[in-house]
This record gives C-alpha cells, structure tokens and sequence, in this order.
C-alpha cells in the first residue's frame, strides 16, 4: 500500500469568525509548494511525480462544522470548553509522521492545546483542546499527516505511540523537541 499525506485542518474559535483560511481556500500554487515543503520535512515525497520507497499519494477529506468548529479530525468529545477530537487513518492505515504549520495560524485566548500520534482505539491524531468563551479563544492551524499501512510502520521509521507533537499554552505553541520536524514553519 502506497503511504498517504493528508492536508487537514483544525479551526475552533468562540466568536466563530474563522480567519485562517483552509486548503481548500488557499491558492492552489501555494498550497501544492507549502504540502511538497511539508512532506520533505516529513522525509516523504509528495510531489505529483513521485516514485520509489519514499513517495507517498496526496489526499483532502471533507470539512466538517459543528457550532464553533471546523475542520477535517472528528469531534469525539466536547465537554463545556473541552474539545476531544481526532484526525482518523484511512482504514488499514496508521499515523506515522506529522508536521503542523503555525505560520499564519492562531492560538490565543487563553486556550490550551496538545495534538499527539493516537494508535488506540481511532488510530490517528488526537488533539485537546481547551477554549475559553469568555476569552474569545482561537485555535486554527493546518497541518499534515503521514499515514503508512499498519504492517509496515517500522519499516517507514515512524515515530512512537503517543508521541507528543505540539503543546501550546498562554498563545505559545511549543513542537516536540524529540521531533523537530512536527513544525513546519
């Protein structure tokens, strides 16, 4: 099985004026060098000529909106400001690598955030979230997601269970200082 990119996106704001604009949205230009740049980092190749070991095939799923939410994980639990929510592997597939850009998106408000590689239960990328209404919280970034077939993690080199990818707090996000790579500036 081909290795797949996936461009998601994760958008929760309280005031619901999304300002970060979404794959879709962006120029295609611009968004086919940012998804190659990204899968460089990720040490795959994206790139709509790709062959070989290291390529891997580019895919969009659908938004989904849900009051102050928008984007491509599925909400699994949201619990007065909490927000549970996974960006779910295709079937047979599991999350290997992932990178996030911050560059143009927002995190402020007093909103707390931590996004981790999850292969329990809905394999995948889990992300919390904490918003404060009253603080006019915001949390939108885009980010992409390497997923491998489940018998071949090891031989991609994926990185752990659980690996923790970002955490931000007080409007300071922070990637994993084990994998560097997870910032995609």
């Amino acid at each position: 099985m081909v290795p797949r990119v996936y461009q998601e996106e994760f958008h929760l704001r309280a005031d619901r004026d999304f300002q970060l604009p979404g794959w879709r949205d962006m120029d295609s230009g611009t968004a086919a060098l940012l998804v190659e740049a990204g899968c460089r980092a990720l040490r795959t190749d994206c790139s709509p000529d790709a062959a070989g070991q290291d390529s891997s095939d580019r895919f969009l799923k659908r938004l989904i909106h849900s009051d102050d939410y928008r984007g491509t994980a599925w909400l699994t639990r949201v619990r007065g400001g909490s927000y549970y929510a996974r960006f779910v592997a295709p079937s047979g597939y599991s999350a290997c690598r992932a990178g996030v850009y911050w560059k143009g998106g927002l995190v402020h408000g007093g909103v707390r955030l931590a996004g981790s590689i999850e292969r329990s239960g809905l394999d995948g990328v889990a992300v919390y979230a904490n918003l404060d209404p009253s603080a006019d919280g915001v949390a939108e970034f885009r980010l992409l997601i390497l997923y491998v077939a489940k018998a071949e993690l090891a031989s991609h080199g994926c990185w752990p269970d659980q690996t923790l990818l970002f955490l931000c707090r007080d409007g300071i996000c922070q990637p994993s200082r084990a994998y560097p790579e997870t910032d995609l500036r």
